[in-house]
Protein backbone atom coordinates (compact mmCIF):
# COMPACT_ATOMS: atom_id res chain seq x y z
CA UNK A 1 0.00 0.00 0.00
CA UNK A 2 2.92 2.34 -0.27
CA UNK A 3 4.86 3.64 -3.74
CA UNK A 4 8.46 4.62 -4.15
CA UNK A 5 9.01 7.30 -6.39
CA UNK A 6 12.11 9.19 -7.50
CA UNK A 7 11.81 13.17 -7.06
CA UNK A 8 15.37 14.87 -7.09
CA UNK A 9 18.50 13.68 -8.54
CA UNK A 10 19.34 11.46 -5.67
CA UNK A 11 16.37 11.27 -3.93
CA UNK A 12 13.87 8.78 -2.95
CA UNK A 13 10.66 9.11 -2.18
CA UNK A 14 7.93 6.82 -0.61
CA UNK A 15 4.02 7.48 -0.56
CA UNK A 16 0.77 6.01 0.82
CA UNK A 17 -0.65 4.75 -2.09
CA UNK A 18 -4.27 5.07 -0.59
CA UNK A 19 -4.39 8.94 0.14
CA UNK A 20 -1.25 9.86 -2.10
CA UNK A 21 0.49 11.72 1.68
CA UNK A 22 4.06 10.96 1.28
CA UNK A 23 5.80 9.14 4.27
CA UNK A 24 9.17 9.95 3.49
CA UNK A 25 11.85 11.24 1.33
CA UNK A 26 15.67 10.83 1.72
CA UNK A 27 18.51 12.01 -0.51
CA UNK A 28 20.49 8.97 -0.65
CA UNK A 29 22.54 8.96 -4.20
CA UNK A 30 25.21 11.74 -5.89
CA UNK A 31 23.57 11.00 -8.91
CA UNK A 32 20.08 10.38 -10.75
CA UNK A 33 18.60 7.00 -9.60
CA UNK A 34 17.64 4.48 -12.43
CA UNK A 35 15.51 1.63 -10.51
CA UNK A 36 13.68 1.11 -7.47
CA UNK A 37 12.96 -2.17 -5.94
CA UNK A 38 10.91 -3.28 -2.83
CA UNK A 39 11.35 -6.97 -1.40
CA UNK A 40 8.68 -9.46 -0.75
CA UNK A 41 7.92 -8.77 2.75
CA UNK A 42 7.92 -4.69 1.98
CA UNK A 43 9.93 -4.17 4.89
CA UNK A 44 13.25 -2.93 2.26
CA UNK A 45 13.86 -0.82 -0.62
CA UNK A 46 16.90 -1.40 -2.82
CA UNK A 47 17.78 1.54 -4.97
CA UNK A 48 20.51 1.84 -7.91
CA UNK A 49 22.03 5.13 -9.60
CA UNK A 50 24.19 6.90 -12.16
CA UNK A 51 27.00 7.12 -9.29
CA UNK A 52 27.98 3.82 -9.38
CA UNK A 53 26.12 2.39 -6.46
CA UNK A 54 23.09 0.60 -4.65
CA UNK A 55 21.58 1.24 -1.60
CA UNK A 56 19.15 -0.77 0.98
CA UNK A 57 16.52 1.06 2.38
CA UNK A 58 14.39 0.67 5.36
CA UNK A 59 10.65 0.85 3.84
CA UNK A 60 9.15 2.61 7.09
CA UNK A 61 11.83 4.91 7.76
CA UNK A 62 14.44 5.87 5.18
CA UNK A 63 16.70 4.90 6.74
CA UNK A 64 19.75 3.05 4.88
CA UNK A 65 20.59 -0.41 5.60
CA UNK A 66 23.60 -0.73 3.31
CA UNK A 67 25.70 0.42 0.43
CA UNK A 68 26.51 -1.85 -2.19
CA UNK A 69 29.71 -0.54 -4.38
CA UNK A 70 31.56 -2.46 -6.77
CA UNK A 71 29.94 -1.53 -10.38
CA UNK A 72 32.67 0.03 -12.90
CA UNK A 73 30.01 2.68 -14.62
CA UNK A 74 26.33 3.35 -13.35
CA UNK A 75 24.22 0.89 -11.99
CA UNK A 76 20.94 0.54 -14.22
CA UNK A 77 18.27 -1.83 -12.47
CA UNK A 78 17.76 -3.77 -9.18
CA UNK A 79 15.52 -6.70 -8.03
CA UNK A 80 15.36 -9.06 -5.01
CA UNK A 81 15.63 -12.55 -4.58
CA UNK A 82 12.07 -13.77 -3.44
CA UNK A 83 13.67 -14.96 0.05
CA UNK A 84 14.97 -11.00 0.29
CA UNK A 85 18.23 -12.88 1.12
CA UNK A 86 19.63 -11.80 -1.88
CA UNK A 87 19.71 -8.34 -4.03
CA UNK A 88 20.72 -8.47 -7.75
CA UNK A 89 22.25 -5.33 -9.83
CA UNK A 90 22.45 -4.61 -13.42
CA UNK A 91 25.26 -2.40 -14.66
CA UNK A 92 26.21 -0.77 -17.47
CA UNK A 93 29.43 -1.96 -17.19
CA UNK A 94 27.98 -5.64 -18.59
CA UNK A 95 28.06 -7.19 -15.76
CA UNK A 96 25.31 -8.48 -13.27
CA UNK A 97 26.45 -8.32 -9.40
CA UNK A 98 24.43 -10.26 -6.44
CA UNK A 99 24.85 -8.63 -2.95
CA UNK A 100 23.59 -9.37 0.54
CA UNK A 101 21.53 -6.92 1.32
CA UNK A 102 22.27 -6.79 5.43
CA UNK A 103 25.69 -6.55 5.13
CA UNK A 104 26.18 -4.61 1.74
CA UNK A 105 28.66 -7.90 0.76
CA UNK A 106 29.26 -8.68 -2.99
CA UNK A 107 28.65 -12.09 -3.80
CA UNK A 108 28.69 -13.07 -7.05
CA UNK A 109 29.64 -11.27 -10.15
CA UNK A 110 28.34 -12.59 -13.82
CA UNK A 111 30.11 -11.74 -17.00
CA UNK A 112 28.74 -12.42 -20.45
CA UNK A 113 26.97 -9.50 -21.71
CA UNK A 114 28.92 -7.60 -24.78
CA UNK A 115 27.05 -4.19 -23.96
CA UNK A 116 25.23 -2.80 -20.94
CA UNK A 117 22.61 -4.36 -18.73
CA UNK A 118 19.04 -2.92 -18.68
CA UNK A 119 17.70 -5.29 -16.22
CA UNK A 120 17.35 -8.04 -13.80
CA UNK A 121 14.99 -10.37 -12.33
CA UNK A 122 14.54 -13.42 -10.32
CA UNK A 123 12.72 -16.43 -11.12
CA UNK A 124 10.20 -17.39 -8.29
CA UNK A 125 12.78 -20.39 -7.41
CA UNK A 126 15.10 -17.72 -6.22
CA UNK A 127 17.83 -20.09 -8.14
CA UNK A 128 17.92 -18.41 -11.61
CA UNK A 129 18.29 -14.89 -12.10
CA UNK A 130 18.00 -13.34 -15.59
CA UNK A 131 19.28 -10.56 -17.35
CA UNK A 132 18.71 -8.09 -20.46
CA UNK A 133 20.93 -6.17 -22.60
CA UNK A 134 21.50 -3.69 -24.98
CA UNK A 135 23.38 -6.65 -26.74
CA UNK A 136 19.53 -8.03 -27.75
CA UNK A 137 19.98 -10.56 -25.43
CA UNK A 138 18.18 -11.98 -22.69
CA UNK A 139 20.32 -14.38 -20.44
CA UNK A 140 19.27 -16.74 -17.73
CA UNK A 141 21.87 -17.47 -15.06
CA UNK A 142 21.89 -21.12 -12.67
CA UNK A 143 25.17 -21.34 -11.61
CA UNK A 144 24.64 -23.95 -8.99
CA UNK A 145 23.51 -26.03 -12.45
CA UNK A 146 25.06 -24.79 -15.66
CA UNK A 147 28.07 -22.35 -15.21
CA UNK A 148 27.20 -21.06 -19.30
CA UNK A 149 24.12 -18.78 -19.03
CA UNK A 150 21.53 -19.58 -21.01
CA UNK A 151 20.37 -17.26 -24.32
CA UNK A 152 17.38 -15.64 -25.34
CA UNK A 153 17.45 -13.94 -28.00
CA UNK A 154 15.51 -11.00 -29.27
CA UNK A 155 14.85 -8.71 -31.99
CA UNK A 156 15.97 -5.48 -30.28
CA UNK A 157 17.71 -3.84 -27.22
CA UNK A 158 15.90 -5.48 -24.15
CA UNK A 159 15.31 -3.27 -21.75
CA UNK A 160 12.91 -4.22 -18.77
CA UNK A 161 11.89 -8.20 -18.37
CA UNK A 162 10.26 -9.68 -15.76
CA UNK A 163 9.09 -13.29 -14.87
CA UNK A 164 5.46 -14.34 -14.90
CA UNK A 165 4.79 -15.71 -10.91
CA UNK A 166 4.79 -19.26 -12.34
CA UNK A 167 8.13 -18.38 -14.04
CA UNK A 168 7.36 -20.48 -16.69
CA UNK A 169 7.64 -17.31 -19.04
CA UNK A 170 10.10 -13.97 -18.95
CA UNK A 171 8.38 -11.13 -20.00
CA UNK A 172 10.77 -8.79 -21.14
CA UNK A 173 10.18 -4.77 -23.45
CA UNK A 174 12.21 -4.02 -26.39
CA UNK A 175 11.47 -3.92 -30.40
CA UNK A 176 10.23 -6.63 -33.08
CA UNK A 177 9.38 -6.31 -36.31
CA UNK A 178 6.09 -5.28 -37.70
CA UNK A 179 4.90 -7.23 -40.49
CA UNK A 180 6.63 -4.69 -42.67
CA UNK A 181 9.45 -5.54 -41.35
CA UNK A 182 9.95 -2.43 -39.61
CA UNK A 183 10.93 -2.79 -35.66
CA UNK A 184 8.43 -1.55 -33.32
CA UNK A 185 8.21 -0.96 -29.65
CA UNK A 186 6.85 -4.36 -28.19
CA UNK A 187 6.49 -6.71 -25.23
CA UNK A 188 7.98 -10.00 -25.50
CA UNK A 189 7.45 -13.04 -23.92
CA UNK A 190 9.74 -16.18 -23.55
CA UNK A 191 8.83 -19.79 -22.97
CA UNK A 192 11.24 -20.04 -20.23
CA UNK A 193 12.12 -24.19 -20.40
CA UNK A 194 12.10 -24.02 -24.24
CA UNK A 195 14.05 -20.68 -24.79
CA UNK A 196 11.97 -19.61 -27.57
CA UNK A 197 9.64 -16.24 -27.83
CA UNK A 198 5.89 -17.00 -27.42
CA UNK A 199 4.19 -14.21 -27.63
CA UNK A 200 5.05 -10.96 -29.59
CA UNK A 201 2.75 -8.02 -28.63
CA UNK A 202 2.39 -4.23 -30.22
CA UNK A 203 0.93 -1.07 -29.58
CA UNK A 204 3.23 2.04 -28.03
CA UNK A 205 4.02 3.68 -30.41
CA UNK A 206 7.95 4.87 -29.07
CA UNK A 207 10.17 2.77 -26.68
CA UNK A 208 8.81 1.24 -23.42
CA UNK A 209 10.36 2.07 -20.69
CA UNK A 210 8.89 -0.11 -17.92
CA UNK A 211 7.13 -3.24 -17.00
CA UNK A 212 4.79 -4.78 -14.28
CA UNK A 213 3.25 -8.03 -13.68
CA UNK A 214 0.61 -8.38 -11.93
CA UNK A 215 0.62 -11.35 -9.02
CA UNK A 216 -1.78 -13.19 -10.73
CA UNK A 217 0.43 -13.17 -13.75
CA UNK A 218 -2.82 -12.55 -16.22
CA UNK A 219 -2.01 -8.99 -16.73
CA UNK A 220 0.94 -6.64 -17.45
CA UNK A 221 1.41 -3.22 -16.95
CA UNK A 222 4.10 -0.67 -19.40
CA UNK A 223 5.01 2.58 -19.28
CA UNK A 224 6.14 4.53 -22.29
CA UNK A 225 8.40 6.89 -24.04
CA UNK A 226 4.80 7.29 -26.08
CA UNK A 227 3.46 9.45 -23.07
CA UNK A 228 0.95 6.45 -22.30
CA UNK A 229 0.54 3.58 -19.96
CA UNK A 230 -1.51 0.24 -20.95
CA UNK A 231 -2.51 -2.76 -19.74
CA UNK A 232 -2.67 -6.01 -20.86
CA UNK A 233 -4.46 -9.29 -20.74
CA UNK A 234 -4.18 -12.79 -21.40
CA UNK A 235 -6.69 -14.70 -22.97
CA UNK A 236 -7.77 -18.23 -22.80
CA UNK A 237 -4.99 -18.87 -26.10
CA UNK A 238 -2.47 -16.88 -24.29
CA UNK A 239 -2.28 -13.97 -26.18
CA UNK A 240 -1.48 -10.60 -24.94
CA UNK A 241 -4.20 -7.74 -25.80
CA UNK A 242 -4.32 -4.30 -24.67
CA UNK A 243 -7.34 -3.81 -22.37
CA UNK A 244 -6.97 -0.56 -21.16
CA UNK A 245 -4.64 2.90 -22.04
CA UNK A 246 -3.88 5.79 -19.67
CA UNK A 247 -2.30 8.46 -22.28
CA UNK A 248 -3.74 11.70 -20.49
CA UNK A 249 0.12 12.02 -19.31
CA UNK A 250 2.07 14.87 -19.74
CA UNK A 251 5.76 12.81 -19.78
CA UNK A 252 7.10 9.80 -20.45
CA UNK A 253 6.21 6.92 -17.98
CA UNK A 254 10.12 5.99 -16.31
CA UNK A 255 8.52 3.53 -13.58
CA UNK A 256 4.97 1.28 -13.42
CA UNK A 257 3.37 -0.64 -10.65
CA UNK A 258 0.25 -2.61 -9.82
CA UNK A 259 -1.10 -1.42 -6.77
CA UNK A 260 -1.67 -3.92 -3.96
CA UNK A 261 -3.76 -7.31 -4.55
CA UNK A 262 -4.09 -5.97 -8.61
CA UNK A 263 -6.54 -3.47 -7.07
CA UNK A 264 -5.27 -0.45 -9.23
CA UNK A 265 -2.12 1.02 -10.89
CA UNK A 266 0.60 3.48 -10.70
CA UNK A 267 2.80 5.76 -12.65
CA UNK A 268 5.42 8.12 -12.13
CA UNK A 269 7.01 10.72 -14.93
CA UNK A 270 9.57 13.27 -15.21
CA UNK A 271 11.21 14.68 -18.55
CA UNK A 272 12.24 18.27 -19.34
CA UNK A 273 9.67 19.81 -21.56
CA UNK A 274 11.26 23.29 -22.48
CA UNK A 275 14.65 24.73 -21.68
CA UNK A 276 13.97 25.47 -17.93
CA UNK A 277 10.97 23.59 -17.27
CA UNK A 278 10.89 20.50 -15.58
CA UNK A 279 7.49 18.17 -15.33
CA UNK A 280 7.11 15.68 -12.50
CA UNK A 281 4.14 13.60 -11.91
CA UNK A 282 2.40 10.74 -9.93
CA UNK A 283 -0.43 9.22 -11.10
CA UNK A 284 -2.52 6.53 -9.20
CA UNK A 285 -5.45 4.52 -10.73
CA UNK A 286 -8.14 2.05 -9.38
CA UNK A 287 -8.89 -1.08 -10.76
CA UNK A 288 -11.64 0.63 -13.18
CA UNK A 289 -9.18 3.21 -14.74
CA UNK A 290 -10.64 6.07 -12.93
CA UNK A 291 -7.31 8.45 -11.87
CA UNK A 292 -7.78 8.84 -8.10
CA UNK A 293 -5.00 11.59 -7.96
CA UNK A 294 -2.36 13.02 -9.37
CA UNK A 295 0.94 15.19 -8.37
CA UNK A 296 2.60 17.43 -10.63
CA UNK A 297 4.53 20.43 -10.86
CA UNK A 298 5.74 22.28 -13.88
CA UNK A 299 8.39 24.59 -12.34
CA UNK A 300 11.24 26.54 -13.59
CA UNK A 301 14.08 24.52 -12.60
CA UNK A 302 14.78 20.68 -11.34
CA UNK A 303 13.68 20.08 -8.19
CA UNK A 304 15.93 20.46 -5.23
CA UNK A 305 14.39 19.27 -2.13
CA UNK A 306 10.92 18.20 -0.99
CA UNK A 307 9.80 19.22 2.76
CA UNK A 308 6.50 17.98 4.25
CA UNK A 309 4.08 20.22 7.38
CA UNK A 310 4.17 18.32 10.27
CA UNK A 311 0.31 17.54 9.78
CA UNK A 312 0.87 15.94 6.64
CA UNK A 313 -1.52 17.71 4.52
CA UNK A 314 1.12 19.95 2.56
CA UNK A 315 4.71 19.70 0.70
CA UNK A 316 6.53 22.46 -0.45
CA UNK A 317 9.23 21.33 -2.96
CA UNK A 318 12.41 23.49 -3.96
CA UNK A 319 13.86 23.90 -7.06
CA UNK A 320 16.88 25.48 -9.24
CA UNK A 321 15.06 28.12 -10.59
CA UNK A 322 14.52 29.67 -7.09
CA UNK A 323 11.18 28.71 -6.90
CA UNK A 324 9.55 27.48 -3.64
CA UNK A 325 6.21 25.07 -4.66
CA UNK A 326 3.53 24.20 -2.03
CA UNK A 327 1.02 21.13 -2.58
CA UNK A 328 -2.01 19.83 -0.71
CA UNK A 329 -0.79 16.04 -0.72
CA UNK A 330 -4.54 15.65 0.09
CA UNK A 331 -5.96 16.75 -3.12
CA UNK A 332 -2.71 16.26 -4.92
CA UNK A 333 -3.63 20.06 -5.95
CA UNK A 334 -1.23 22.82 -6.14
CA UNK A 335 -1.90 25.64 -3.40
CA UNK A 336 0.50 27.90 -4.85
CA UNK A 337 3.96 29.43 -4.72
CA UNK A 338 6.76 31.78 -3.59
CA UNK A 339 8.89 33.62 -6.31
CA UNK A 340 11.92 35.63 -5.12
CA UNK A 341 15.26 33.84 -5.24
CA UNK A 342 17.40 34.80 -7.81
CA UNK A 343 19.34 31.43 -8.22
CA UNK A 344 19.19 28.09 -7.02
CA UNK A 345 16.93 27.54 -3.91
CA UNK A 346 19.16 25.02 -2.18
CA UNK A 347 17.11 24.26 0.80
CA UNK A 348 13.83 24.98 2.97
CA UNK A 349 11.83 23.91 6.18
CA UNK A 350 8.66 24.52 7.50
CA UNK A 351 8.04 25.61 11.34
CA UNK A 352 6.81 23.00 13.76
CA UNK A 353 2.94 24.33 13.42
CA UNK A 354 3.27 24.50 9.67
CA UNK A 355 2.38 28.23 9.15
CA UNK A 356 5.81 29.45 8.10
CA UNK A 357 8.13 28.44 5.08
CA UNK A 358 11.99 29.14 5.13
CA UNK A 359 14.08 29.55 2.28
CA UNK A 360 17.38 29.90 1.39
CA UNK A 361 19.73 30.31 -1.58
CA UNK A 362 22.82 30.25 -3.57
CA UNK A 363 22.04 33.96 -4.34
CA UNK A 364 23.48 34.54 -0.29
CA UNK A 365 19.87 35.25 1.10
CA UNK A 366 17.50 33.30 2.98
CA UNK A 367 13.69 34.16 3.60
CA UNK A 368 10.91 33.17 5.81
CA UNK A 369 6.89 33.14 4.27
CA UNK A 370 3.83 32.61 5.53
CA UNK A 371 2.10 29.84 3.81
CA UNK A 372 -1.09 31.43 3.49
CA UNK A 373 0.17 33.54 1.35
CA UNK A 374 1.03 31.15 -1.37
CA UNK A 375 -1.64 31.18 -3.56
CA UNK A 376 -1.32 35.02 -3.83
CA UNK A 377 1.85 33.96 -5.55
CA UNK A 378 3.80 35.56 -3.13
CA UNK A 379 6.96 37.54 -4.06
CA UNK A 380 7.35 39.79 0.06
CA UNK A 381 8.49 37.77 2.19
CA UNK A 382 7.87 38.33 6.06
CA UNK A 383 11.45 38.88 7.01
CA UNK A 384 14.48 38.38 4.54
CA UNK A 385 18.00 36.97 6.21
CA UNK A 386 21.10 38.78 4.79
CA UNK A 387 24.44 38.05 5.78
CA UNK A 388 25.95 34.95 4.66
CA UNK A 389 28.55 35.69 2.36
CA UNK A 390 28.23 32.88 0.04
CA UNK A 391 25.64 30.29 -0.81
CA UNK A 392 23.25 29.18 2.01
CA UNK A 393 23.14 25.17 1.98
CA UNK A 394 20.42 24.34 5.09
CA UNK A 395 17.66 25.88 7.33
CA UNK A 396 15.95 25.10 10.12
CA UNK A 397 13.48 27.01 12.52
CA UNK A 398 13.38 26.05 16.43
CA UNK A 399 10.24 24.48 17.92
CA UNK A 400 8.91 27.15 19.15
CA UNK A 401 9.55 28.99 15.27
CA UNK A 402 10.55 32.33 17.49
CA UNK A 403 14.49 31.45 15.29
CA UNK A 404 15.50 29.94 12.07
CA UNK A 405 19.36 28.83 12.30
CA UNK A 406 21.22 28.70 8.51
CA UNK A 407 24.41 27.16 7.58
CA UNK A 408 26.16 28.20 5.11
CA UNK A 409 28.72 26.97 2.12
CA UNK A 410 31.47 29.41 3.69
CA UNK A 411 31.54 26.53 7.07
CA UNK A 412 29.18 29.62 9.11
CA UNK A 413 26.00 28.97 11.06
CA UNK A 414 24.47 32.44 11.46
CA UNK A 415 20.72 32.01 14.14
CA UNK A 416 17.92 34.78 13.20
CA UNK A 417 15.19 36.74 14.65
CA UNK A 418 12.06 35.25 12.26
CA UNK A 419 10.11 38.29 12.75
CA UNK A 420 12.55 40.69 12.11
CA UNK A 421 15.09 38.89 10.40
CA UNK A 422 17.51 40.37 12.33
CA UNK A 423 20.98 38.09 13.09
CA UNK A 424 21.32 37.13 16.40
CA UNK A 425 24.39 34.74 16.54
CA UNK A 426 27.49 33.59 14.07
CA UNK A 427 28.46 30.33 15.18
CA UNK A 428 32.31 29.75 13.57
CA UNK A 429 34.08 26.08 13.70
CA UNK A 430 33.16 24.30 10.91
CA UNK A 431 36.10 24.36 7.70
CA UNK A 432 34.15 23.31 4.78
CA UNK A 433 30.15 23.93 3.72
CA UNK A 434 27.72 23.39 6.86
CA UNK A 435 24.74 20.75 5.02
CA UNK A 436 23.04 20.76 7.28
CA UNK A 437 21.24 22.24 10.39
CA UNK A 438 18.85 21.01 13.22
CA UNK A 439 17.22 22.60 16.94
CA UNK A 440 16.57 19.83 19.82
CA UNK A 441 13.45 19.06 20.88
CA UNK A 442 13.78 21.67 23.89
CA UNK A 443 15.62 24.58 21.41
CA UNK A 444 18.41 24.44 23.91
CA UNK A 445 21.20 22.61 21.34
CA UNK A 446 21.63 22.99 17.72
CA UNK A 447 23.48 20.39 15.82
CA UNK A 448 25.25 20.82 12.51
CA UNK A 449 26.77 18.63 9.57
CA UNK A 450 30.10 19.71 7.55
CA UNK A 451 31.48 18.26 4.67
Amino acid sequence: NTIGSLGQPGEIAVWNADDGKKLWSVVGHDAPITSLAYNATGDRIASASWDRSAAIWDASTGERRATLLGHRDWVRGVAFAPNSQTVATAGADGTVCVWNPTTGRLLRTFRGHTHSVSGVAYHPDGERLASSSADKTVKIWDPDRNPEAAILAGDGPVTAIAFSPDGRTLFGTGYSKANDGTPRPAIVAWDVARRAIRIRALGHTDRILSLAVSTDGRRLLTGSRDRSVRVWESNEAGDLGCVRTFSDLQTASSGVAFRRGGSGYAACNMKVAAPGLFLDELHVWDEAGREQFRLSAGIGGALNGVRIAADGSTAAVATTGGVACLWNLDSGREIGRFVGHTRSMSALAFSPDGRLLATVGSDYIGRIWRTEDAAAGSANPQATLRGHSRGIASVAFSPDASRAVTGCDDGTIKLWDVRTGHETLTLLGHADAVTGVAFSPDGRTLASSSG
